[in-house]
């Protein structure tokens, strides 16, 4: 072995297992594996040559202590799970016509909606329930508390800036693939609610937004999952807006984000 191409290992915590005949580069020694441990993964670092008589190992021209293992390590690095995730909130069917005249709580219902009541507690202006994230590491989401300063009236809404700073940061997650979750608590004269949004990956590597509703009155409205996110021009109530010209950037007072469920159709808006 030519000592002007030998390679060495930085000091540190090192596991081996023996070459394989494919693998094998040396003829005077015993070809081995090394490993960097970390953890439970361990990061391949090449094939070097093993002195069996002295327990060190040749790493390039200077000897490194190693532990030696009797089980056979992968060559992959082995990764972290991912997350848990709750399954996603579907139309069973999107095939099914919407009846004559659907009112909206039997919409809600056929895209897969579904409410639970459930003990609402109000913490630091939020309304929350237990495991209201189901499961999901908050550690992974950039979080946004926002909530409107008073109870409001559908005009006085219109000048409050909670809206728009939550539909920015809504956007720009969804448009820079980011993780997120925000917390929007919104007081009309009569109700309250704080919606519980999460900009995510789920499992298959599909984006999506998932929202879940905390109501004043003891419930949880699951909403229908949403894979799509578009700016639109608001075009009246529970009417699907017009998008916005290519090129025009959106405005966060006077433009709106839709949402498309499974099914291609806008199904919440924001």
């Amino acid at each position: 072995m030519s000592r002007s191409s030998c390679s060495q290992p930085q000091p540190g915590e090192y596991s081996m297992r023996p070459a394989t005949a494919d693998e094998g580069i040396y003829q005077d020694c015993t070809n081995v594996v090394l490993f960097k441990s970390s953890g439970a993964a361990k990061e391949k670092i090449g094939v070097y040559c093993w002195l069996n008589a002295t327990d060190c190992y040749l790493g390039g021209c200077s000897i490194s202590r190693v532990e030696t293992v009797p089980s056979v390590v992968p060559d992959t690095v082995l990764e972290s799970s991912p997350q848990s995730l709750p399954p996603p909130v579907e139309a069973p069917d999107c095939t099914v016509a919407a009846p004559s005249k659907e009112l909206p709580n039997a919409r809600f219902a056929r895209k897969g909606g579904h409410t639970t009541a459930s003990k609402v507690s109000f913490q630091s202006g939020v309304l929350t329930v237990k495991d209201v994230e189901q499961g999901r590491d908050l550690h992974k989401y950039e979080t946004l508390t926002l909530t409107n300063p008073k109870p409001m009236t559908v005009i006085e809404s219109q000048g409050d800036p909670t809206i728009p700073r939550a539909r920015m940061f809504v956007w720009q997650h969804w448009r820079d693939r980011k993780q997120a979750y925000l917390i929007l608590t919104l007081s009309s004269v009569d109700a309250t609610s704080t919606s519980h949004v999460f900009v995510e990956q789920d499992n298959t590597g599909r984006w999506r937004v998932s929202w879940r509703i905390v109501r004043h009155i003891g419930r949880v409205d699951d909403l229908p999952t949403y894979y799509a996110v578009q700016w639109v021009i608001p075009a009246g109530f529970r009417q699907p807006g017009k998008p916005l010209p290519d090129g025009q950037q959106p405005d966060p007072v006077k433009n709106m984000l839709e949402f498309r469920d499974k099914c291609g159709e806008v199904e919440n808006s924001l």
